[in-house]
Formats: structure tokens, sequence, C-alpha cells
């Protein structure tokens, strides 16, 4: 992370973007191109990328940060907690 620090902007989202990747390729394989990017002075998400594919054969999509800004999350009804507090001898009374 500190390498990544030293050469992004925004580093959080350069390595989210690089975790990202594991998903594909599991853990094993992206520690393994991790350490190799590490070797190489490779600190941003494309290069990773190239570098598990040509460890795994595998052809990976981008994987980009999605802008969440978009998604809507509906408030929760609350109501249904009250019950928590209405308790009768450790029980809970309907």
């Amino acid at each position: 992370m500190a390498a990544l620090k030293e050469y992004h902007a925004q580093p959080e989202k350069e390595f989210v973007q690089i975790l990202m990747y594991h998903r594909e390729v599991g853990w094993d394989a992206l520690t393994s191109a991790l350490n190799k990017a590490l070797d190489e002075r490779v600190y941003h998400a494309p290069g990773v990328k190239s570098i598990l594919e040509q460890l795994t054969g595998k052809c990976l999509i981008s994987q980009g940060t999605q802008d969440l800004s978009a998604y809507r999350v509906s408030r929760p009804n609350l109501k249904q907690f009250d019950l928590l507090g209405s308790c009768n001898n450790g029980r809970i009374v309907h």
C-alpha cells in the first residue's frame, strides 16, 4: 500500500481495483501476482491484471470500482425492533 500511496492520488481506489481480481483468480494467484508486481515495481491495477493473465492464462475482465452514488437503500421499518424491547420474563411478547 505504501508504494501505491507514492504513485497514485487515490491509492485506496487502486488497491480495491487490484483486490477485486481475487474474484476471478482466487487469493493464491493474486498473492503471487502481487509479489511479482512488487519485484517488478508495477504499482497499478492494469499492470497487476497483466501479470495475473500471464500467470493464470486467463483473460480477466477489467474490474473498476463502482459508483455507489446511484444506489438507493430504502429505510428499514424500525417498528419491527420495538418487539425486542417488549420482553416478559425473558420472552418476547407478541
